[in-house]
C-alpha cells in the first residue's frame, strides 16, 4: 500500500481491516485458539496476497498490458475466494470487464468498486457489529 496515495492506501486498509475481522469472528467458536489460529491462516494470507496484488495494480496499472491486468484481476478473484469462503459469489463476465475498463478511474473509486463487486452482503462491512447498533 505504500505505493498508493493517500486516500486510496486508506481504502485498501480499510476493506483489509474490515476482512481481516470477520476472518477473527468467523474462528470465535472454534475451540482452542491453536485450531482458530489453523482456521484463520489461509484466509488471512490470501487477504494478505489479495491487498497486495490491488497495490501492485493500482500503481503500476499506465505500464501494464491488459494481459497482464486481466491476469491480476483473475488473481484478486481467486483470493477473495479464500478470503470469503463459502460466502463469495464471483463476479460475471460483465462485472469482471467493467473492472477492467474502470482501471482508469481514481484508484479509490476502482478500490471501492472492487470491493463492492465482491463482498458478500454486510457481512464484511467496515464497521464492527457494535458500531452498528
Amino acid at each position: 500500500m505504500a505505493d498508493l496515495q493517500t486516500e486510496a492506501a486508506q481504502a485498501l486498509l480499510d476493506w483489509g481491516m474490515a476482512c481481516a475481522r470477520a476472518i477473527v469472528r468467523d474462528t470465535a467458536e472454534i475451540d482452542g485458539e491453536e485450531a482458530a489460529e489453523e482456521a484463520m491462516y489461509p484466509r488471512l494470507r490470501a487477504l494478505r496476497k489479495m491487498m497486495r496484488q490491488i497495490n501492485f495494480l493500482l500503481s503500476r496499472r499506465a505500464g501494464l498490458g491488459l494481459v497482464k491486468r486481466a491476469q491480476a484481476i483473475r488473481e484478486i478473484l481467486a483470493q477473495a475466494e479464500v478470503v470469503y469462503g463459502a460466502a463469495f459469489v464471483p463476479p460475471g463476465l460483465g462485472q469482471r470487464i467493467s473492472l477492467l475498463c474502470s482501471l482508469s478511474q481514481e484508484p479509490q473509486d476502482w478500490i471501492r468498486s472492487l470491493r463492492a463487486c465482491l463482498e458478500p452482503a454486510r457481512r464484511f462491512s467496515a464497521t464492527s457489529p457494535d458500531e452498528e447498533r
